[in-house]
């Protein structure tokens, strides 16, 4: 269920079509989204039961857009820092995150 939650919609708009500015922040976020919860999990996204959701999807729901450090938080295993996984982190939110 979490996943689909996370799926790209683009807002009923195909990609390939033209979209106005708003649905480019849209579909950049629910992609960058998508790539987030295939990578560490939906649930540790969107939380369950025993899980809260997590501070980015807390920031996107109240409307606050500035996710640089909570979509860079989750780059741990085990409770280290992977550099090889902040440095993935990095260059998918340079790479899909528009403004």
């Amino acid at each position: 269920v979490g996943i689909w939650k996370l799926r790209c919609t683009y807002n009923g708009v195909h990609p390939t079509e033209k979209s106005n500015a708003q649905d480019v922040v849209e579909q950049s976020l629910t992609l960058l989204l998508s790539l987030l919860g295939f990578n560490v999990g939906c649930y540790r996204l969107i939380g369950n039961g025993k899980i809260p959701k997590s501070r980015l999807i807390q920031k996107l729901e109240s409307g606050d857009r500035d996710i640089y450090r909570e979509y860079i938080s989750f780059r741990c295993y085990q409770g280290k820092v992977i550099p090889s996984i902040e440095r993935r982190r990095k260059e998918e939110f340079e790479l899909f995150y528009i403004p």
